[in-house]
């Protein structure tokens, strides 16, 4: 199981290009990219049907951003920025209300492109500037091509199929530059703190992302890149920024590009049998019966009820997870 004829498309790739696929899925011209695998692998069946991730204020501000530092040549072709104000029926000046229809008819000539509220790409420059205020992050940004999209084929051993795989990676410094080992994202996240960040990108596949995208960068110019840089800034005021990195060490326990690659090529096999066979499965626990899904309590929950019984009343558990995580970037799903 590899990559093969792999090779570079280009730079500055317009992101919502790359992500509009046309070929349907469970083709075999289906080109997988880790986004698309990430998903496939939380639920063959829901992906098949065509799922997407659902649209939230946080993704869209990040695809903002993304645009703004990444490819702010794309942003007039991608974008408007919605009026202040509009003159209605009467020729009065008024605040712009998108119950009014002078402000729906504008929206409505904005085919192809999406509307940004002023206060918006207000805050997405100014945390543009604070991004670009940490000296590491401008450093990287400076050394790096942007927005690079890498085709190649996985052959499946066990299928005999051959099938088209791509990535879209954020950042790609230069080989003579301090950075030149290294590729790189550009992530916004509600908690860029080191723990939290390390956990939700867990949850969020991005050991897979690196892992596929280190290899099949690495397979399409025969170079040796080892590492993997997040740009990472949290998507409030003010807009701290933080810098994270994968590093291939693979003499370290739980090191997260060894693990990633482990994880990416066992969903490209299960992909493969799924094309092969024609069977997606749906949600599958570890242990079923009959058909079903069993369900067991994690540790904290069962402490919850322990603690219940023992005391007559509720009682808080010592630790209880974190029970949301979203991903608020435009990669989505490198």
């Amino acid at each position: 199981m590899s990559f093969i004829n792999s090779k570079l498309i280009g730079s500055q790739v317009d992101a919502t290009e790359y992500h509009g696929q046309k070929i349907p899925r469970g083709m075999h011209a289906y080109p997988m990219s880790p986004s698309a695998l990430k998903e496939f692998g939380r639920c063959p069946n829901r992906w098949l049907h065509g799922y997407q991730s659902p649209e939230s204020e946080a993704k869209d501000w990040g695809s903002l951003l993304d645009c703004l530092v990444l490819t702010p040549g794309l942003f007039e072709s991608r974008y408007i920025i919605e009026p202040a104000t509009y003159v209605n029926e009467k020729g009065e000046t008024k605040k712009w209300s998108n119950n009014a229809k002078a402000c729906k008819d504008w929206h409505d000539q904005q085919a192809g492109k999406e509307v940004v509220k002023a206060g918006d790409i207000e805050s997405v420059k100014a945390a543009r500037e604070r991004l670009l205020s940490d000296d590491v992050i401008k450093a990287f940004l400076d050394a790096s091509d942007k927005q690079v999209m890498v085709e190649a084929q996985w052959e499946d051993e066990a299928t005999g199929l051959t099938i088209p795989v791509r990535c879209l990676i954020d950042l790609v410094p230069k080989t003579d530059s301090e950075y030149g080992r290294c590729l790189g994202d550009l992530k916004s996240a509600r908690d860029a703190s080191v723990e939290t960040f390390n956990d939700d990108g867990f949850k969020l596949g991005y050991p897979l992302q690196a892992a596929f995208d280190l290899d099949i960068y690495n397979a399409a110019t025969g170079e040796n890149r080892n590492t993997w840089f997040f740009a990472c800034q949290e998507s409030y005021p003010p807009y701290q920024p933080a810098v994270h990195i994968y590093d291939c060490d693979g003499t370290q326990p739980g090191n997260a590009i060894v693990t990633g690659r482990v994880w990416y090529k066992w969903l490209l096999k299960q992909y493969c049998k799924a094309l092969k066979t024609g069977k997606w499965d749906g949600y599958k626990g570890a242990i079923t019966t009959q058909g079903c899904n069993v369900l067991r309590l994690k540790p904290w929950q069962e402490e919850k009820i322990m603690l219940l019984v023992a005391d007559g009343e509720y009682a808080q558990p010592t630790k209880e997870p974190k029970t949301e995580t979203t991903e608020e970037n435009c990669d989505t799903m490198p």
